[in-house]
């Protein structure tokens, strides 16, 4: 997959006690977000430590992968690159709008946050698996 198609960026290393609105504020900093996953653990509540962000335009989420990696947030380092993620609708979820439950396999219900049509944002589980 070329660059140009690449407007998703992954990033490692983020720390159990972000939320999804610090993701969302610290990555609109390098262009407008579509949308941002953060998934969470069920049993804990807190973020797994990846998320994934969706920006407009390739050329705009390869500079902010450039500019996040590195970076500190809530005193972890931060590393990011370009990713080609496919839209979450590929997953089995439908692309977000607001809050959209989706029944998981496992008998749990996810919800999805998101700013717009994108391909993601916050997964929480209601249950221990």
């Amino acid at each position: 997959m070329s660059l140009a198609e690449k407007t998703n960026i992954f990033v490692a290393n983020v720390a159990a006690d972000v939320d999804r609105r610090e993701l969302v504020d610290e990555f609109g900093q390098y262009g407008k977000v579509v949308a941002v996953m953060l998934p969470m653990d069920a049993r804990t509540g807190l973020a797994k430590g990846y998320a994934f962000c969706e920006y407009e335009t390739a050329e705009v989420a390869a500079a902010a992968a450039a500019a996040i990696n590195g970076r500190f947030l809530n005193g972890r380092k931060l590393r990011a690159e370009c990713t080609a993620l496919r839209r979450m609708g590929g997953y089995g979820a439908p692309p977000c709008s607001d809050v959209s439950p989706q029944p998981s396999l496992k008998g749990r219900t996810e919800t999805v946050f998101g700013l717009g049509s994108g391909f993601g944002g916050r997964l929480e589980g209601d249950a221990e698996l």
